[in-house]
């Protein structure tokens, strides 16, 4: 496994097949902050929840309200900002906490879509969307269940994350 001398989890390695998922650098909460990568998160789980994907979170909104605080957490302390997840949910393990949901590899493209797009509506810089989605995006391959071979998937750029027909099916 290789180290992130910039994370204090270091970098997920080669496991099972997956590419690397290496986390952003610190500076990146640094340059965007707490709110910024909030409201990135929030505006993303509403394109989601609005999506084809939608059905993953069921249709309470206190729930959901709950999935984004959590997320949000995650990602603003996997951004390098305060440990505001793992002293209340623990390990992330990712991976094992998506397993009760049939998430299939058109999700997978909506997620990253829509994450895409709310990077975009939230105006970080391109150096920063490119280095979360090289992140995310690896990442986002072993949050399907059930699992795939890493083999079968495509792989998501960033630059064609905006396109097709599953960001068109996506309500503003």
């Amino acid at each position: 496994m290789t180290a992130n001398a910039n994370h204090p989890r270091g970098c997920r390695g080669l496991r099972h097949g997956f590419p690397e998922a290496p986390f952003a650098g610190a500076h990146v909460y640094e340059m965007l902050g707490e709110a910024t990568i909030r409201r990135m998160v929030t505006r993303h789980h509403e394109l989601l929840w609005r999506s084809p994907s939608g059905h993953l979170f069921g249709e309470n909104a206190a729930h959901f309200r709950q999935a984004v605080a959590r997320t949000a957490d995650y990602f603003v302390e996997m951004l390098g900002g305060p440990k505001h997840y793992t002293p209340v949910q623990g390990n992330p393990r990712l991976g094992k906490r998506h397993q009760p949901f049939a998430i299939g590899p058109e999700d997978r493209e909506t997620w990253l879509r829509c994450l895409a797009r709310a990077m975009r509506e939230e105006g970080i810089p391109a150096e920063v969307m490119e280095e979360i989605w090289a992140w995310v995006e690896p990442l986002s391959m072993r949050m399907l269940s059930p699992r795939r071979d890493p083999a079968s998937l495509e792989r998501i750029e960033l630059e064609t994350a905006g396109d097709g027909p599953v960001a068109e099916s996506i309500r503003a």
